[in-house]
Protein backbone atom coordinates (compact mmCIF):
# COMPACT_ATOMS: atom_id res chain seq x y z
CA UNK A 1 0.00 0.00 0.00
CA UNK A 2 2.80 2.73 0.71
CA UNK A 3 4.69 1.91 -2.53
CA UNK A 4 1.14 2.64 -4.14
CA UNK A 5 0.20 5.55 -2.32
CA UNK A 6 3.70 7.01 -2.90
CA UNK A 7 3.20 6.28 -6.79
CA UNK A 8 -0.23 8.51 -6.51
CA UNK A 9 1.57 10.66 -4.97
CA UNK A 10 4.32 10.94 -7.81
CA UNK A 11 1.52 11.25 -10.51
CA UNK A 12 0.00 13.81 -8.80
CA UNK A 13 2.61 16.39 -8.47
CA UNK A 14 3.91 15.52 -11.79
CA UNK A 15 0.66 16.28 -12.92
CA UNK A 16 0.27 19.62 -11.37
CA UNK A 17 3.68 20.35 -12.39
CA UNK A 18 2.75 19.71 -15.76
CA UNK A 19 -0.79 22.61 -15.12
CA UNK A 20 -2.84 19.82 -15.38
CA UNK A 21 -6.48 20.12 -13.22
CA UNK A 22 -6.47 16.37 -12.63
CA UNK A 23 -4.85 13.19 -13.17
CA UNK A 24 -5.33 11.41 -16.58
CA UNK A 25 -8.24 8.79 -16.61
CA UNK A 26 -6.27 5.99 -17.11
CA UNK A 27 -3.42 6.97 -14.60
CA UNK A 28 -6.48 7.51 -11.96
CA UNK A 29 -7.41 3.96 -12.57
CA UNK A 30 -4.04 2.44 -12.11
CA UNK A 31 -3.59 3.87 -8.89
CA UNK A 32 -6.95 2.63 -7.90
CA UNK A 33 -6.53 -0.88 -9.36
CA UNK A 34 -3.46 -1.27 -7.40
CA UNK A 35 -4.68 0.45 -3.88
CA UNK A 36 -7.37 -2.18 -4.53
CA UNK A 37 -4.82 -5.31 -4.93
CA UNK A 38 -3.09 -4.17 -2.24
CA UNK A 39 -6.54 -4.02 0.02
CA UNK A 40 -7.10 -7.67 -1.46
CA UNK A 41 -3.42 -8.99 -0.65
CA UNK A 42 -3.75 -7.88 2.57
CA UNK A 43 -7.23 -9.78 3.16
CA UNK A 44 -5.26 -12.86 1.77
CA UNK A 45 -1.86 -12.48 3.96
CA UNK A 46 -4.22 -12.33 6.84
CA UNK A 47 -7.58 -14.51 6.49
CA UNK A 48 -7.41 -17.06 9.35
CA UNK A 49 -4.89 -15.85 11.57
CA UNK A 50 -5.27 -15.09 14.47
CA UNK A 51 -2.72 -12.79 15.82
CA UNK A 52 -2.92 -9.37 17.38
CA UNK A 53 -1.05 -8.17 14.50
CA UNK A 54 -3.77 -9.67 12.02
CA UNK A 55 -5.84 -8.00 14.29
CA UNK A 56 -4.63 -5.04 13.38
CA UNK A 57 -3.99 -5.35 9.98
CA UNK A 58 -8.07 -6.57 8.90
CA UNK A 59 -9.02 -3.04 10.96
CA UNK A 60 -6.90 -0.90 8.50
CA UNK A 61 -8.19 -2.85 5.95
CA UNK A 62 -11.61 -2.27 6.63
CA UNK A 63 -10.96 1.10 7.33
CA UNK A 64 -8.96 1.65 3.95
CA UNK A 65 -11.98 0.76 2.08
CA UNK A 66 -14.54 2.88 3.96
CA UNK A 67 -12.02 5.66 3.43
CA UNK A 68 -10.69 5.06 -0.28
CA UNK A 69 -11.66 8.94 -1.33
CA UNK A 70 -11.07 10.12 1.35
CA UNK A 71 -7.14 8.60 1.50
CA UNK A 72 -6.59 9.34 -2.68
CA UNK A 73 -8.22 12.49 -2.53
CA UNK A 74 -5.22 14.23 -3.25
CA UNK A 75 -4.56 12.40 -6.65
CA UNK A 76 -8.56 12.48 -7.28
CA UNK A 77 -8.54 16.39 -8.47
CA UNK A 78 -9.72 18.89 -9.55
CA UNK A 79 -7.09 20.76 -8.01
CA UNK A 80 -7.14 24.38 -7.86
CA UNK A 81 -4.76 26.30 -10.44
CA UNK A 82 -1.10 27.20 -9.31
CA UNK A 83 -0.84 30.38 -7.61
CA UNK A 84 0.80 32.81 -9.09
CA UNK A 85 4.46 33.44 -8.82
CA UNK A 86 5.55 36.98 -7.01
CA UNK A 87 7.59 38.71 -9.64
Amino acid sequence: MATTLLDAHHAACAARLAGQTALDPEILARIRNHYLGALARGEVDNHGTRSPLATDARTLIRRFRRYENMILRFATGPWPPPAAQPA
